[in-house]
């Protein structure tokens, strides 16, 4: 059976390999992104995912310009994004279609969220 599969965009190497770390362990196939212009080229060239895990403020592509030009194509518009930030007030806006968790990450909650999202 295959596994469920997770974007995890973060520039934090740290933060990255520990999502995708307990990502895999929960059962979801996790791939990984630096920053939102890899995360573009990335989608470019696989299945749509069924979360994409979003950290706002990255170098090169920051998070909100990445969900910027999701919302733009078609193919990846409708897939669900959680903004992980420890600068929750500043995703305010974009909450209204997408959620957001405050970092650090309640693994609980982060867990509750991609079962909503996706099958493990």
């Amino acid at each position: 059976m295959r596994r469920s599969r997770i974007l995890v965009v973060e520039d934090d190497e740290g933060v990255r390999e520990a999502l995708s770390l307990i990502l895999d362990i929960e059962g979801y196939e996790a791939i990984a992104a630096s920053n939102g212009a890899e995360a573009l080229r990335l989608l470019e060239t696989i299945e749509p995912p069924c979360l994409i895990l979003l950290d706002l403020m990255m170098p090169i592509m920051d998070g909100w310009t990445l969900a910027a030009q999701l919302e733009k194509d078609a193919r990846l518009s409708s897939i669900p994004i959680v903004f992980l930030t420890a600068f929750a007030e500043r995703a305010t806006p974009l909450s209204k279609s997408h959620r957001v968790i405050r970092k650090p990450v309640d693994t609980h909650l982060l867990m509750t969220i991609v079962q909503q999202h996706c099958r493990s």
